[in-house]
C-alpha cells in the first residue's frame, strides 16, 4: 500500500531514484549540454557494456528494495493511524474524510483490495451513510469476491456483513435476507482454520440477529447476551455491538439492561451517529415501564 499514502510514495521515488542516479554516475561516463559528467572519473570505470547493464541493474535494484523497505514502514505507521482514529478513537468523519482516496485507489491485490472496503465500510456505516456502505459492498463484491472463491474469507464474511446491516439500515430487507441466505451457506464451512471458520459463524450470527431485528420490529431474541457478542477487538466494536445491545433489550422491554447499554454509547468518546440515537433511545427509555423481576432474570447483565 505504499503508493496509497503521500509520504510512502514519496519516500520511496526519492530513495529509487538516488540509487539510479548513484549506479549511472558510479558507471556510465557521459556528457549532458555543455557539462561533460566524463569529466569527473566515475567510480568504477567498466569497460564491458554488459558489465555495466549488470552494475546498474544491481544498483538500482538494491535502492529500489531499500526503498520499498522504508515506504513500508511509513505506509504501515499512517495505516496504524488511521486504525486509531476509526477503532480508538471512534472518529468516523476525519477518518472518511482522510481514507476516501485510498479506498478510491485501485487495489495491488485481492488482500489489499478487501481490507481497504471493509476498512471503509466500517467507517461510513458508522457516519451512518448507508447509501454509501452499500455501493462499496456491492463493488467490492462484483470485483473480487465471487461465490465460490475461498481467499481472504474471514474479510470476505465482514465486508458482507456490513454490506447486509446498511440494507438493514436502509430498508431495503428482502435484498438482505437473500445476500444473507448466500453468506449463511458457506460461512463457517468452507475454509481449512477452525478459528477462522469460528469468527465466521460469529459474524453470521450477529448478522441474522440485526436482520430480524430491522424485519420484525417487535422481534428480541432473549439469548441474545453481552456474552455471546464479547469477541471486541476494538471500541469500535464495544460501541456498535452494545447500541445493539441496546436496541433488542429495549425490544424486550428490559429498561435497565437498555439504558445500560445506551448510556455506555451515548458518553463514549467519538462522532458515531449512534452516540447521538443513543441519547434520544435513552430518553425513551426513560419512559419505559419496569421489567417485572422475574422477566428481568431472563436477561443478564451487561459486562464491560
Amino acid at each position: 500500500m505504499i503508493m496509497d499514502f503521500a509520504k510512502s510514495k514519496k519516500l520511496y521515488f526519492i530513495i529509487y531514484g538516488i540509487f539510479i542516479a548513484i549506479a549511472v554516475k558510479l558507471f556510465v561516463p557521459f556528457q549532458i549540454g555543455g557539462f561533460n559528467i566524463a569529466d569527473i572519473p566515475p567510480f568504477f570505470m567498466v569497460e564491458n557494456r554488459f558489465l555495466r547493464l549488470v552494475c546498474i541493474f544491481v544498483v538500482a535494484f538494491i535502492g529500489q528494495m531499500l526503498g520499498s523497505m522504508l515506504a513500508t514502514r511509513i505506509s504501515n505507521s499512517e495505516f496504524d493511524r488511521m486504525l486509531t482514529i476509526l477503532h480508538l478513537d471512534c472518529e468516523s468523519k476525519p477518518f472518511i474524510e482522510e481514507f476516501a482516496p485510498i479506498a478510491a485507489s485501485i487495489p495491488s491485490n485481492l488482500s489489499i483490495g478487501l481490507g481497504k472496503a471493509l476498512l471503509y465500510m466500517q467507517g461510513l456505516f458508522a457516519a451512518g451513510k448507508y447509501d454509501e456502505v452499500i455501493k462499496e459492498g456491492e463493488k467490492a463484491l462484483e470485483y473480487n469476491m465471487g461465490k465460490g472463491r475461498v481467499h481472504e474469507y474471514l474479510t470476505r464474511t465482514s465486508v458482507c456483513q456490513y454490506l447486509i446491516m446498511a440494507l438493514c439500515e436502509s430498508g431495503n430487507t428482502a435484498r438482505a435476507t437473500a445476500l444473507f441466505k448466500e453468506l449463511e451457506e458457506t460461512a463457517g464451512h468452507t475454509h481449512s482454520d477452525g478459528v477462522k471458520n469460528g469468527k465466521a459463524r460469529s459474524i453470521v450470527d450477529y448478522t441474522r440477529d440485526y436482520i430480524k431485528y430491522t424485519v420484525n420490529p417487535a422481534f428480541c431474541d432473549t439469548a441474545i447476551t453481552a456474552e455471546e457478542y464479547s469477541m471486541c477487538d476494538n471500541n469500535y466494536e464495544k460501541v456498535m455491538i452494545r447500541y445493539q445491545l441496546g436496541r433488542l433489550y429495549m425490544r424486550a422491554g428490559n429498561k435497565e439492561k437498555a439504558h445500560d447499554c445506551f448510556n455506555y454509547v451515548a458518553n463514549h468518546r467519538g462522532d458515531f451517529v449512534c452516540r447521538e440515537d443513543s441519547r434520544i433511545q435513552l430518553e425513551k427509555v426513560a419512559a419505559m415501564p419496569d421489567l417485572p423481576v422475574e422477566a428481568e432474570a431472563e436477561h443478564p447483565a451487561v459486562e464491560e
